[in-house]
Parts: structure tokens; C-alpha cells; sequence
């Protein structure tokens, strides 16, 4: 490929180097070189020591990233984009300062989705975004993304406390931090545009086992006082939604895992259900154990104290994740777990 590039920029200026390329698709000898050029034209003239180990950090990261290409005879030609090429420096400058194994890892998997999206859609956007945010979290800051992630947005597929306790060991209590997390770094994430702190927002862990769990909490109805209440939906179709409490007695419970596994059950079930989802709710809500009879079941299962103990020491009930903060989150939980 022939190429004349030809630049110049002031002080303190940042040049990037564009290129027009006339094929379907780039060689990784291509790619690579453009990405060299890259960092060549605009990191900081360093002594040779220290120049060979920025060389050697931006070669690496390059080549880990230009690697998930390489089942394909030809990468992406996206490399022309001046966007990418920023970002693509952007992730070079970050890594070359820092050397860190953890964020190698996070800004070569960004950089991938990133170089997928070919349109300046939202995903894009939130993706630059991520990757100049990235340097500037640790990887306790990383990890507390990832635990609000998984406490917040995510429901786990489980029927008992115990399944509970065993998938919260799995997948939340690799990333609680070995010590409670100060205000100063709680409110960091806010500065780096991952989380935003909500005013009468106060969302404790027993609010989130409420709303993603409660039916595993639930005390049990009668089901002839179920069915009476709702004497204008089909008893047939009510009956489906539940399921016996236990062989001991003769109560009833909601055949569904917690709050939001009920919303969508309603919704399947069509508008006249809808119509009358508030009494649903209702009926269900109270039908709960009462918060201190949940405390005290789940005080006898280690996994779930400790990460209640964290959620509720911090500040977390009152952030909201915000985009940057979910794609950070998301980012490091594929490389750490098996979800």
C-alpha cells in the first residue's frame, strides 16, 4: 500500500493522521502500521529508556487488540475513520503511562466493539467514552462497577436462598472490596461519568432481594381468597400462576422468582391482565415476608451477609449506573467470569 501522509501541528497540538484506503478490507500488517503511525506521530518525545517501554506497551496493546481479528483474512476498514484513530490513540497514550495488566485487558476489549461499530450510533458514543474513562479507574473502582452491576441489573435463575447464596459466592464475591469503600472514591465514579448520586434514592440490598428475589420470600395465600379476589380474570389462567407453598399446608404462592419475572408474566398474558396489574402487584406485595423476616433468613447464609454488609456500608444505594459505568461494568465481567 502506498502512502504519503504529511502533517504539522504547534505546541501542545495533537496531529492525527488520516488516510483514504481503496479496498474491501485492511491486512493486519496494514492495520498495525497505521496504528504504529498513530502513536509514532502524537505521544510525547520521551528519553530512549523510557521510549522503548512506551513503544513496547503500545505494541502490545495493539497487537492484543488487532488479534480478535485475526480469524478473518481481512480487518475492518475502518481504520480511515479519524474518529478510530483517535480513540485508537487515546487507548495507546492510557496504556503506555499506566502498563497495568487490568487495563490492557479493558481497553483491548473496548476497542474491539468499538471498531465493530461502523455508524456514530449511541453504542459508539458510549464506547469512546468508556475507553478515555478507563485510565482513570482502578481496579477496585472497576469492580465496585461490576458488583453495582450485578446487584442492580441483573436477576440470577434461582428458586431458594441456597441457590441464591451459591451464585452470589460465584459471580458477586470475587469483586467486594477488601475494605469499605471511602465517600472520596464513591465519589469519583461520579467525576469519571459512571455513576450519578440520586437525591432520595436509598436503595438497600433487602429492597433489591425484594424486587429481583421476593418470590422466594413470599408467606403464602389461600387459594380461595386468591381467586375471589380477582372474580373478573380467568380462573383457569390464575391458577397457572401459582404454585403450592410447601407440602406442609395448604397455601399458595406466585409461580415466579420476584418482582420483575411477575411484570413479565403479567404482560404476556395480554391486555385484560394488564388492566388489573396494580392489584396484582398489590396482592403479591403482600403476601411477603416482612423485611425483618428476610433479614433473618438471609443472615444465616455467608455469601449473601457479605455482600450485604458491603451494599449497605457504602454509598452505592444511593448511585444510579449510569451508560460508561454499565459498559465498564459489562466489559469486566466478561473477561472475569464465565456469564
Amino acid at each position: 500500500m502506498k502512502k504519503t501522509c504529511s502533517q504539522s501541528g504547534g505546541d501542545h497540538s495533537v496531529n492525527i493522521q488520516g488516510e483514504t484506503v481503496h479496498v474491501t478490507g485492511l491486512s493486519y500488517g496494514d492495520a498495525k502500521q497505521i496504528c504504529n503511525d498513530i502513536f509514532k506521530e502524537n505521544f510525547y518525545k520521551l528519553s530512549q529508556e523510557a521510549n522503548k517501554i512506551a513503544t513496547e506497551r503500545a505494541n502490545t496493546l495493539i497487537e492484543g487488540f488487532l488479534e480478535q481479528f485475526s480469524k478473518n483474512p481481512n480487518l475492518p476498514n475502518r481504520f480511515s475513520d479519524p474518529d478510530l484513530q483517535y480513540i485508537i490513540y487515546v487507548a495507546q497514550r492510557d496504556f503506555v503511562r499506566s502498563g497495568e495488566k487490568y487495563l490492557y485487558q479493558m481497553l483491548k476489549e473496548l476497542l474491539v466493539e468499538r471498531t465493530k461499530e461502523k455508524d456514530r450510533s449511541f453504542k459508539q458514543v458510549v464506547l469512546n467514552e468508556a475507553i478515555e474513562v478507563s485510565s482513570k479507574l482502578n481496579t477496585e473502582h472497576i469492580n465496585l462497577l461490576s458488583l453495582h452491576f450485578l446487584l442492580s441489573e441483573v436477576t440470577f435463575p434461582c428458586q431458594t436462598i441456597g441457590e441464591l447464596n451459591c451464585l452470589l459466592n460465584k459471580y458477586a464475591v470475587p469483586f467486594l472490596p477488601k475494605k469499605i469503600p471511602s465517600l472520596n472514591q464513591m465519589m469519583h465514579l461520579e467525576y469519571c461519568k459512571c455513576e450519578n448520586l440520586t437525591k432520595g434514592q436509598n436503595e438497600h440490598f433487602s429492597y433489591l432481594i425484594h424486587m429481583a428475589y421476593g418470590g422466594i420470600f413470599q408467606a403464602g395465600f389461600d387459594l380461595e381468597h386468591y381467586l375471589k379476589t380477582f372474580p373478573y380474570l380467568d380462573s383457569n389462567i390464575l391458577k397457572e400462576m401459582v404454585t403450592p407453598l410447601s407440602d406442609e399446608n395448604n397455601l399458595y404462592k406466585f409461580n415466579v422468582q420476584g418482582f420483575f419475572h411477575l411484570l413479565d408474566k403479567i404482560e404476556i398474558l395480554g391486555s385484560v391482565f394488564i388492566q388489573h396489574q396494580s392489584k396484582i402487584i398489590d396482592f403479591y406485595k403482600n403476601h411477603l415476608k416482612s423485611e425483618n423476616e428476610i433479614s433473618l433468613a438471609i443472615s444465616r447464609y455467608e455469601s449473601i451477609r457479605k455482600v450485604n454488609e458491603i451494599w449497605d456500608r457504602t454509598t452505592l444505594p444511593e448511585f444510579r449506573m449510569t451508560s460508561v459505568g454499565k459498559v465498564i461494568a459489562i466489559t469486566n465481567l466478561n473477561q472475569n467470569t464465565d456469564l
